[in-house]
């Protein structure tokens, strides 16, 4: 049995950790090796392959701290269950590279192979449909690839619609102003946008219609 020991800068440490040691036992379990901490050290005892992946991983990890960004302890859970799945080609590639950092730095980034397969296929085409229970990431990670194109001006606006009209509802009997008619049912894009944008910009980019948020019966024709 081997033995590997990875320096782990103090302030990265407990969110590697986790609270109670809790993540040290989830990457015993994942990567199928023996681990305790010493003082800002982990040490790993386990065979040669095993203690190469966990290695490679924690490179991953600290990369992100490296470059100021912050991860929860749940994050590099995470991550860690998404490194297991991931082949050996999509290693060497960055299978779960942050799409995006929100404006408080912290990465967004695929945390499934689902949600990868999903990145990848709006990187891919035209037009993308997403289909699957609700919260598991569909409208957020289809916001973070827009803003992530925007900023790297891949495209010069973003257009958000949803269909606002459900149970037999009819927009035009609803009370109050149109602004007031499609705001709830496009919160969530709302929500979104606000965590991945600085809320001081999304103001101006709305009011210039850099982005433009309207409800789905409104865009017929501008197609």
């Amino acid at each position: 049995m081997l033995k590997l020991e990875i320096q782990i800068p103090q302030e990265a440490f407990w969110s590697i950790v986790g609270s109670k040691d809790e993540n040290i036992k989830h990457f015993e379990n994942v990567f199928g090796i023996d681990i305790f901490a010493r003082g800002t050290s982990l040490i790993a005892e386990g065979s040669e392959e095993a203690l190469d992946k966990f290695e490679d991983f924690m490179h991953k990890v600290a990369s992100y701290f490296e470059g100021g960004h912050q991860l929860s302890p749940k994050d590099v859970r995470d991550l860690a269950l998404g490194y297991k799945n991931e082949t050996p080609e999509e290693k060497v590639v960055g299978n779960y590279e942050a799409i995006l950092f929100t404006h408080r730095k912290k990465p967004i980034m695929a945390k499934t192979p689902s949600q990868k397969i999903y990145i990848d296929t709006i990187k891919k085409n035209d037009i993308t449909f997403g289909v699957g229970p609700a919260g598991t990431g569909k409208t957020y990670l289809a916001m973070a690839m827009a803003v992530s194109y925007l900023k790297q001006q891949k495209v010069s606006r973003i257009m958000l619609t949803r269909p606002a009209v459900e149970a037999g509802e009819k927009l035009g009997f609803l009370p109050g102003t149109l602004t007031e008619k499609v705001d709830p049912y496009l919160r969530p894009l709302y929500d979104a946008l606000y965590e991945m944008v600085d809320p001081d910009k999304i103001k101006d980019m709305l009011e210039k219609n850099i982005i433009e948020i309207a409800p789905l019966a409104f865009m017929r024709g501008r197609t």
